[in-house]
């Protein structure tokens, strides 16, 4: 305590109440109170503070930051290599504001455009664009090249992406190829092309439900080739076969739009006439028997004479795909017994 009554401290940082370096002046409080503040600076070397809230400690200006500094260094401490250490971390927050903007640029014209302004920026030494005024070029540099390299593994990581999502786009297809073709060994007749047995059934189950729904009639008409075998022995198979595929075709082009043709076995076929009456379904069959009968069958094979019979059979209330088919069968054998075939 001196004469005043006020007694002598030593500076928050550690310097001694004697050799304070700070403002050349031991630092001072009343009996009683607490020192508040340190010789030190608070943040930098322009910006100390002191107990009285002046200047660093007692002193301002110039010699008051060289103060600071040489307190700095009484304590082994550079003050250049703080000052770098401020402006590196000023650097690593510029690169990283420059890496989030990069995420954003995530498209191959995006990583184009941004190598080529880093390449511009570095031949026009616009290094200010990324970096503040004052840093040194090989700074400059260096995160220009980071940033150009990240743009060229984005550009990379886009063109494995889009190579990956051909090939998947690739498989897809091929599947859907394959479904399609698996589809058609299951609903359609190899030889004729024709929906075959399995789709016929599917189809006419149908036309029943539709009826037992709404009332829209339904009818269908079995279609036998007459003396097939005798076709085929006279003339070979293969001739029997592309008198099946002519047939096919006949009836397909010929049959309404509501209709289907389908291959039933061997040389039998069935057409299901769509919300048709017995009346309707007749009308319907007798253009495809025009046809049938209009066709020069010696374009197949000189000599050759090709007759069908058919026998229609509307849906009864009851009626299931068994009966109904069986009637329309039954009505195609009356027809041949009657022997008026289609020429």
């Amino acid at each position: 305590m001196n004469s005043t009554g006020m007694k002598r401290v030593s500076c928050l940082n550690g310097c001694h109440p004697t050799s304070c370096m700070v403002g050349k002046a031991p630092a001072t409080q009343s009996q009683g109170e607490p020192a508040t503040e340190p010789c030190m600076p608070a943040n930098d070397f322009g910006a100390s503070h002191s107990a009285n809230g002046g200047g660093s400690c007692g002193n301002g200006g110039r010699d008051g930051i060289e103060s600071v500094a040489n307190s700095y260094r009484g304590i082994g401490i550079d003050p250049a290599e703080i000052e770098n250490r401020r402006h590196q971390a000023h650097l690593t927050d510029q690169h990283s504001l420059a890496q989030a903007m990069l995420d954003l640029a995530w498209s191959a014209q995006q990583a184009k455009e941004l190598r080529a302004a880093a390449a511009a920026a570095r031949h026009a030494d616009r290094l200010d664009v990324i970096l503040p005024d004052g840093a040194q070029e090989r700074d400059a540099l260096s995160v220009l090249e980071s940033l150009s390299g990240f743009a060229a593994v984005s550009e990379l990581t886009i063109k494995a992406a889009l190579l990956e999502l051909t090939r998947l786009e690739a498989k897809v297809k091929a599947m859907l190829e394959e479904r399609v073709h698996l589809e058609r060994l299951a609903f359609e007749d190899i030889l004729t092309g024709l929906p075959n047995r399995r789709r016929l059934e599917r189809t006419v189950l149908g036309g029943l439900a539709e009826m037992s729904s709404s009332g829209a009639p339904v009818s269908v008409a079995f279609v036998d080739v007459d003396r097939f075998k005798q076709i085929n022995d006279t003339f070979s198979h293969a001739v029997g076969d592309r008198v099946l595929v002519a047939i096919a075709g006949l009836l397909s082009r010929h049959i309404r739009a509501v209709d289907t043709a389908c291959r039933w076995a061997g040389d039998e076929f069935v057409i299901i006439f769509g919300r048709a009456d017995r009346r309707v379904a007749q009308r319907a069959w007798a253009r495809v028997a025009r046809a049938i009968a209009d066709f020069d069958w010696s374009d197949i094979a000189p000599g050759l004479s090709v007759t069908v019979s058919a026998g229609i059979a509307t849906a009864r209330t009851g009626d299931d795909l068994s009966t109904l088919l069986t009637r329309s069968d039954g009505a195609m054998y009356a027809a041949k017994r009657r022997g008026v075939p289609v020429r």
